[in-house]
């Protein structure tokens, strides 16, 4: 078996790739990758958002997405502050710069989305979305039979 041609390994040559391209676009903004992962997650998850809930959908430990909290906060990106009754939760919510800057994000994510499907027909774009929506659930699932 060509292990460089096994679904895994496409799919993470791939992520490889397209975090180089996402790096290089975002370079002259001067976000690290981990500060614009953590940006669309702070959008996704809207105002405000918890450390705990981006930790859940990000690779990195908690110390790490403390320092780049404060560099987001340091930047003026975010605002942290203390929920009154859990004193241990900070609450994370995006500030007017911030909101700039993810929709600058967001408007390379766009870039970046018509680079992956250029030469694609709507129905395989729709197709290819569907069988990664699958393969996920695989995954998912899998994960979920073996913590039991």
């Amino acid at each position: 078996m060509n292990v460089k041609e096994t679904p895994g390994f496409k799919i993470a040559s791939l992520t490889r790739l397209k975090r180089q391209l996402m790096d290089l676009y975002l370079s002259e903004f001067g976000l690290s990758r981990t500060q614009w992962q953590v940006l669309i997650w702070l959008q996704i998850l809207g105002n405000p958002s918890y450390q705990q809930d981006i930790l859940k959908n990000i690779d990195i430990d908690a110390a790490h997405l403390t320092r780049v909290l404060e560099q987001l906060e340091d930047a003026q990106y975010i605002t942290r502050t203390r929920v009154e009754s859990n004193r241990r939760l900070l609450a994370i919510n995006t500030t007017t710069k911030g909101k700039k800057i993810i929709a600058t994000v967001e408007d390379i994510i766009e870039k970046e989305t018509k680079i992956l499907f250029a030469g694609f027909s709507s129905d395989e774009k729709k197709q290819f979305t569907s069988l990664l929506n699958r393969i996920e659930q695989n995954v998912l699932q899998a994960l979920a039979q073996d913590k039991n």
